[in-house]
Order: structure tokens, then sequence, then C-alpha cells
């Protein structure tokens, strides 16, 4: 209801979102999403973005978590990079790109070993004998 009644409110998205990642405690049904996007949208258009840092590096680390979950790293990276761009000491931040850079590079490797494998000359299969015939 609050966030109906005023829906440029980022306090009310911020503790929506809090409770629907409470009720999805995994983030496998991504319950959150919706709610903490509203609180990345209202933050950027704030005009007092310090007031808003708190809520925005929540939501921000909310998406890490969705997209790491979702194997997508490198927009995980990229919510990641967010966060050290509004504090460069965030302790978690600077642990996150750590683990997302390799994880980022693996499935960069993956995809091009797809696609130079799909390129490869199909084998048929060798006609065997049986014994006995």
């Amino acid at each position: 209801m609050y966030q109906q009644k005023y829906p440029d409110d980022i306090i009310g998205f911020y503790l929506g979102a809090i409770s629907l990642a409470y009720i999805d405690s995994t983030g496998a049904l991504g319950l959150a999403k919706p709610d903490y996007e509203k609180v990345i949208l209202l933050a950027q258009a704030s005009a007092d973005t310090v007031k808003s840092k708190p809520q925005l590096i929540t939501a921000y680390n909310y998406m890490i978590a969705y997209y790491y979950k979702k194997n997508d790293y490198a927009t995980a990276l990229s919510y990641n990079e967010k966060i050290l761009a509004l504090d460069p000491t965030n302790a978690q931040a600077i642990e996150n790109q750590k683990a997302l850079i390799p994880n980022k590079m693996k499935v960069k490797d993956n995809k091009q070993k797809i696609k130079t494998d799909t390129t490869k000359e199909k084998l048929t299969p060798a006609k065997t004998k049986v014994k006995g015939k």
C-alpha cells in the first residue's frame, strides 16, 4: 500500500524488497528483484545520492547474488563495479571482485570452446562387424 501511495519514495520499495528477500531466503525465485530494481532507479534519480547510498548498495548486493546464482557472472560483476564506484573500500565488493572475475573468464572460455567445437567436421560412426556373422 505504501508503494502505491508513494510511488517515488525509495523507502517503501526498499522495505518491500527486504521483506521479499526474507520470504525467498535462497533467492531462487528472485521475488525481491523487481523491488530492488525500483530502489536502484529511484536512488539513481535522487538528488540526494548520499542519503540513498546504503539502499543502493544493498540493492546492488542483491542483484550480484541474483545474477551469480543464474551463472550470469558478467552482469553480477557489473553490479559489483557499481558498488566499488560508490565505495572503493567496500570490503564485500572487493572480495566479490576476486570471486567474480575468474568465473566470468571461465564462462568466456567455455563459450569460445563451444564456438570452435561447432566448426569442426562431423564424424560419422564407422560400421562395426558383429562376431559370428
